[in-house]
């Protein structure tokens, strides 16, 4: 009975030492790994960049920063400052803090205008803004900035692939752009308040010429220039929404307006 109760003692000691081998070399490699991720006083440049992006991967943001931050703070002559200003970038764009984020970006812009990471930074600043998107009945400040990037990019790097990636951005915000300003503009038709209306007619017409309002844009400016008596702009505005925008819904409308001006206007400003 004290053979069997022996071997059972040692059966239950083999077992759980099988099982807590595993468990002790999990342990080793976690302290090892937490002990590569900590940036030692000694590393050069290329093993900050390193550390930084296997704390990246890791999601471990605050310690990779303190690699990319050591490269920026105490190697000003490496040559991999450029890299790490930019990941540092990078990781606060990952952990969503967009306002550092479009900071870093900004500076890797004004320090690097021609490196080759530029089109990069400059799309992931217009990023921040886009990622941000307030609803659009409230301030569109961010739309705006994020437009504005864009068209930065597209403008000053027309070869880089990321142009692809905001073309539609640029679609998708002007056309958001231009119904809020439409908006407005129809607030202030709806009040009676068109001396209010039209700039802001204009500015759909100047800022966002190929969205979808247009044609309403133009119909509700030129019947604003109508109350306003200024004839000859409604004629205007009448005939270039009839003959650019044939298939529109307000094509019945704008003619109908068009015969409801003075003949005088109509005989100069035929639509002929």
């Amino acid at each position: 009975m004290q053979n069997g109760q022996r071997w059972t003692h040692r059966s239950l000691y083999d077992r759980n030492s099988f099982l807590l081998f595993p468990l002790l070399c999990i342990l080793f490699v976690v302290a090892g790994c937490s002990a590569r991720r900590a940036p030692q006083s000694d590393s050069s440049p290329g093993d900050l960049i390193v550390l930084g992006r296997e704390n990246m991967r890791d999601k471990n943001f605050d310690q990779a920063r303190e690699s990319f931050n050591k490269i920026l703070q105490e190697y000003p002559e490496s040559n991999l400052r450029s890299e790490a200003l930019l990941s540092l970038a990078d990781s606060f764009f990952a952990s969503k803090d967009y306002q550092e984020a479009k900071f870093q970006y900004e500076k890797f812009v004004q320090l690097y205008p021609v490196n080759p990471q530029t089109p990069r930074a400059i799309y992931y600043f217009a990023i921040c803004d886009y990622r941000r998107l307030a609803q659009i009945d409230r301030d569109q400040t961010q739309a705006e900035d994020a437009l504005k990037s864009f068209r930065r990019l597209v403008r000053q790097f027309p070869n880089s692939p990321l142009v692809s990636e905001a073309a539609p951005k640029i679609s998708e915000l002007e056309v958001r752009l231009a119904r809020k300003e439409y908006d407005i503009g129809k607030f202030h038709y709806n009040n009676s308040t068109y001396q209010a209306a039209i700039p802001r007619f204009l500015g759909v017409l100047k800022n966002y010429p190929k969205t979808p309002s247009v044609d309403a844009t133009l119909y509700y400016l030129a019947d604003s220039y109508r109350r306003e008596e200024e004839y000859a702009k409604a004629a205007t505005t009448l005939r270039k929404l009839i003959r650019e925008h044939p298939k529109s819904g307000y094509q019945r409308w704008a003619q109908r307006l068009y015969f409801r001006l003075p003949k005088i206007i109509q005989q100069d400003t035929s639509l002929r």
